[in-house]
């Protein structure tokens, strides 16, 4: 059981680290993040970063529930956003 936790651990770091990376280093994210023309581009770009890493986070869960079964679905664990959805 704790070499499963130990590599959920690990994936969800560099989950954590990937979604980081999307979210504030890629060249258009960036761009547009910070331009003068901050209204609709922020909003933009917050639905096409949900819209690509939602579904993905999604498979990734169901991954996990088949490969651990009953110990991952004991902790209950959100699919998408801590601790709501």
């Amino acid at each position: 059981m704790e070499e499963a936790y130990s590599h959920f651990l690990i994936f969800m770091a560099l989950l954590a680290l990937y979604i980081f990376i999307a979210l504030f280093k890629t060249t258009a994210g960036y761009g547009m993040f910070y331009s003068k023309n901050r209204g609709w581009s922020r909003l933009v770009f917050a639905w096409w970063t949900f819209a690509n890493l939602a579904p993905r986070a999604a498979a990734l869960h169901r991954i996990y529930e088949l490969e651990f079964g009953e110990e991952f679905k004991k902790e209950e664990r959100k699919k998408i956003i801590p601790f709501i959805y």
